[in-house]
């Protein structure tokens, strides 16, 4: 009786316990499912949102920043599901793209955005099945868009790209809607490398490439592509073949852009190409063609600079379309009126290399900047000036050359031009050290 009676007294007591402990963890499930459900909002639903906004992306930046260290704490929780750590890893690319991708609207923090994609990759490393593969080959593409873009680190570019390729070309489990974003990051790399035959070839296999589902997104690629087919002609020496891509891409983003008038993509996306084909017009000699594209660029440009102050993507672009119409106004015989704005741009682009000397893209910008004005200066008769901006060009790139971060694209464009110019201007000119206006 008395065994009996303990064995009742233990059974209530296990029962009691065990209810509690079931009541506990369904409080805590709905916990997780309540902070789960408001960083998810925050990053991606509130984003999206604030996306629209002007002036709004420090705020949307710093919102995917603390849903963010939600989303990682939910996911480094014991039992965490699945798709609560495919979740964080996704919310770091998100966080990365806003922090310092270029060509998406940025705070040119690139180095917290290498930091964030490198944990989203090892966050995917641990997730089985299609979404972690999917997972890891889109960071793998992330990360080498970023590296060749900002760091001219075309060795780890290459690994990147090899990681991403075994992913995306699996023949056991292929991920077919990201194989043309993977051609165009290998053409951009080859062109980077002054490889253009491959180039070429890499650019109209991802033309070949199945579509992605979404349309617009369809449409933004393939103009990606048509771009890349383009520049890789122009760059080879044939500036005249790569008007007919040029008018293509231009073509697309026209039409997207009257498809999705809000989409902050395509606006950033459609005065950039008006600034490529504008410049190659103006450079064939066809300057009076080239005037209302690049007008219309500029001003697009500028919109979307003012939109959001902090982006630096978009003070980038902006800069250069203003330096397009600068050279718009020396083809058609105006140079007094080109050398202010090209003076400006150099001075803000000095001043960026001095903060971020890390940044390879903020150093050869400087140097690119130098030769357009020089070449602007030369032509208005202030050789002497123009020979001291060739000089301090040449130094410039001869500092990249000795960090190795001097590419093939430099010596077939900028650095050619630049000392063709001076060969024709400079010989027995003793230059002159140029103003600074800041």
């Amino acid at each position: 009786t008395a065994a009996i009676a303990a064995l009742s007294a233990t059974s209530v007591v296990a029962t009691a316990s065990y209810l509690r402990a079931e009541r506990a963890q369904a409080e805590a499930r709905a916990r997780f499912d309540q902070v789960h459900g408001a960083a998810r909002y925050l990053l991606f639903d509130l984003g999206d949102r604030l996306e629209r906004q002007p002036r709004s992306l420090a705020l949307r930046a710093e919102v995917a920043k603390v849903s963010q260290s939600y989303l990682d704490r939910l996911a480094r929780s014991p039992g965490a599901p699945d798709a609560v750590r495919a979740e964080s890893a996704r919310g770091l690319l998100l966080l990365a793209e806003r922090q310092g991708m270029p060509g998406r609207p940025n705070l040119g923090q690139s180095d917290q955005a290498k930091r964030n994609l490198a944990t989203a990759y090892d966050l995917a490393k641990g997730l089985p099945g299609a979404e972690g593969r999917r997972l890891r080959a889109q960071t793998r593409l992330d990360q080498a868009h970023l590296v060749v873009m900002v760091d001219n680190d075309f060795d780890a570019t290459e690994r990147l790209l090899a990681d991403a390729r075994a992913l995306i070309f699996d023949a056991a489990a292929p991920i077919p809607d990201l194989q043309g974003d993977w051609y165009a990051e290998m053409a951009g790399l080859r062109q980077w490398q002054g490889r253009y035959d491959e180039s070429l070839v890499a650019a109209r296999q991802g033309l070949a490439a199945p579509r992605p589902t979404q349309p617009r997104d369809a449409m933004i690629r393939e103009a990606n592509l048509q771009d890349l087919l383009a520049e890789t002609t122009y760059y080879a020496g044939h500036p005249e073949e790569a008007i007919a891509p040029y008018r293509r891409r231009m073509a697309i983003l026209e039409s997207a852009a009257g498809r999705w008038p809000d989409d902050p993509r395509v606006a950033r996306l459609l005065p950039r190409s008006r600034w490529a084909l504008g410049l190659t017009l103006l450079d064939v000699g066809r300057a009076a063609e080239a005037a209302p594209i690049l007008a219309k660029g500029v001003a697009e440009a500028r919109a979307i600079a003012e939109f959001d102050p902090a982006d630096a993507d978009a003070a980038r672009a902006s800069e250069m379309l203003d330096d397009s119409q600068a050279q718009t106004f020396a083809a058609l015989g105006r140079p007094q009126a080109a050398i202010p704005i090209l003076a400006r741009t150099v001075e803000r682009r000095r001043a960026r290399m001095l903060r971020e000397p890390q940044v390879t893209m903020h150093t050869r910008d400087y140097a690119v900047a130098l030769l357009s004005l020089a070449d602007i200066e030369a032509q208005a008769g202030l050789v002497a000036t123009a020979c001291g901006r060739y000089e301090e060009g040449e130094a410039v790139f001869a500092a990249l050359r000795r960090s190795g971060r001097q590419t093939a694209l430099d010596d077939t464009s900028s650095l050619k031009l630049l000392r063709e110019a001076e060969a024709k201007y400079c010989r027995g000119v003793k230059p002159a050290k140029a103003p600074r206006s800041g």
